[in-house]
């Protein structure tokens, strides 16, 4: 019995230990498994890294000439070295997948031992690579983001300017080619760029960066300027001089005069001067001609004329007034003051009360003027946008998708519940019909959220690319190569967090690795 017993411990400790070994051999299979995928990966993406700043030194070798004649061959020879060393490792890679399907193990071991050799020569390479292109590949990169920038906004404007087409006839054309002398100068960036220019093409950004500015502003008042300069001034100007006395015939002339060289420069202006002009013209035309009928009313008034003026102008006004669709309450008060001046005006008053309330119903009546000339450009310009109304809608909703499936939109509860929101605008707004008054409504919150995950991708972009230039650091310097097995577990950690989408948190980790 005890001999049995002895032999059933003895079996069970023997079945042991080769399930240990069983399982030793599989984690060792496992770890050498995804060790050489991940060190493939490594070795294409910094390949095909030197093949691309190879091709850029070319660029700036052609046209520098011999300045960097010199880094191009000595970067070609690296290349060349590493394209020869990656064929090396995909040879020991394929010899290491032979000898984990034939489970040898010993022959793994040989074969991974040779490639760690191969690893430490590509770095090596790959570190002297990155040392001889560093005077150009850094500013170069920073170059392009600044440029892909300004190249998104400024087609953002062209595109915003060719829905407002039908709308700004005269001042299109004018628009459309400051947008592409814009884009004229940024190629100008491109040329500083491949000539190695660096400073020039940062100076010629931070200019353009301010004319881009200059460009939005524009583009945000250019209805405004359409409607002033080519409808509204040159109507009253031509009005008033059909109607003028000789005394006020040159002077009206001279203002349309100024008007008509101020539509024809009115692009070589500053902005705020171009608006500050177009206000000093409409002061002109209320100086000379609110203040004299209030001047003239009073005379009129005195022979007994002015009662019946004043009567046939409350009419008119009157009759603005009730062909109003839409009453807003300031224009009420002023078409309410006219009224009470009128009617005061009947009783007997002396010479100054009755003044006063001629100058009062003049001041309410060029009020009321101004504030039913705002109406009616509002109803006006609602008439002209109302058939781009529905191109904006379909824009913002193009701009819906492709933010909320944008794969540098980061996967966070802030993200998750910005695009919940907006899947339940679209589905409750947008998916069954078109309910203009609907869509008012949410509009702001709607183009609000979509605006801030735009912002939010270009963060996980910025984050992303961040990411790799420190990780492309970290595996060039000389304390992975001291530790290359740790390192590379720390970064499989990271990469698993881009694949997740957590860009930021990814960069702050790979930093604290750097570190």
């Amino acid at each position: 019995m005890n001999i049995l017993y002895i032999f059933l411990i003895c079996l069970c400790a023997i079945i042991l230990v080769l399930l240990v070994v069983v399982l030793i051999r599989k984690l060792m299979f496992d770890h050498y498994s995804k060790h050489k995928n991940l060190t493939w990966e490594y070795v294409q993406k910094n390949t095909n890294y030197a093949k691309i700043t190879v091709n850029k030194c070319e660029v700036l070798k052609r046209s520098t000439k011999k300045k960097y004649e010199y880094i191009y061959y000595d970067l070609h020879e690296l290349f060349t070295e590493l394209e020869k060393i990656s064929k090396t490792i995909l040879t020991n890679i394929t010899t290491i997948d032979t000898n984990l399907t034939n489970k040898k193990l010993s022959a793994v071991i040989k074969e991974y031992k040779k490639l760690k050799q191969n690893i430490n020569l590509f770095n090596k390479k790959n570190q002297q690579f990155s040392e001889k292109s560093s005077s150009f590949e850094i500013p170069w990169t920073m170059i392009d983001e600044d440029f892909s920038n300004l190249l998104d906004i400024s087609q953002h404007i062209i595109n915003d300017l060719k829905i407002k087409q039908p709308i700004i006839p005269n001042t299109y054309d004018i628009c459309a080619k400051k947008l592409n002398n814009f884009r004229n100068d940024l190629n100008l960036i491109e040329n500083y760029k491949y000539k190695a220019e660096f400073s020039k093409a940062s100076e010629t950004l931070e200019k353009l960066k301010i004319k881009i500015k200059e460009l939005s502003k524009l583009n945000s008042s250019i209805e405004k300027i359409e409607y002033t300069l080519f409808s509204s001034l040159p109507y009253t100007l031509n009005k008033k001089l059909s109607n003028a006395t000789n005394a006020d015939r040159e002077y009206l002339t001279k203002l349309v005069n100024e008007l008509n060289v101020l539509t024809q420069d009115w692009d070589k202006l500053k902005l705020v001067d171009l608006i500050e002009r177009i206000k000093s013209i409409y002061q002109v035309i209320y100086d000379m001609h609110y203040q004299k009928i209030a001047y003239q009313s009073i005379t009129n008034y005195l022979n007994k004329n002015f009662s019946i003026m004043t009567k046939n102008i409350f009419i008119k006004k009157e009759e603005q007034f009730n062909q109003l669709s839409f009453i807003n309450d300031q224009i009420k008060i002023y078409y309410d003051k006219m009224h009470e001046s009128l009617k005061s005006m009947n009783r007997d008053e002396s010479y100054e009360i009755l003044k006063q309330l001629i100058e009062s119903f003049f001041e309410y009546a060029f009020k009321f003027e101004n504030e039913y000339i705002q109406l009616m450009l509002e109803k006006q310009q609602k008439k002209n946008n109302k058939h781009t109304k529905k191109d904006k809608v379909n824009q913002s909703i193009d701009a819906y998708f492709a933010v909320i499936y944008n794969p540098y939109l980061e996967q966070n509860k802030e993200n998750l519940e910005v695009i919940d929101l907006l899947k339940n605008i679209y589905q409750q707004n947008f998916v069954n019909s078109f309910n203009a008054e609907q869509i008012s409504k949410i509009w702001d919150t709607w183009v609000f959220n979509i605006s801030l995950l735009i912002s939010k991708i270009a963060e996980g972009n910025k984050y992303k690319k961040l990411y790799f230039l420190l990780e492309n650091h970290l595996v060039n310097s000389s304390k992975y190569n001291a530790n290359i097995n740790e390192y590379n577990e720390q970064i499989k950690i990271t990469r698993s967090l881009i694949e997740q989408r957590k860009f930021k948190k990814a960069y702050f980790e790979i930093k604290k690795i750097v570190k």
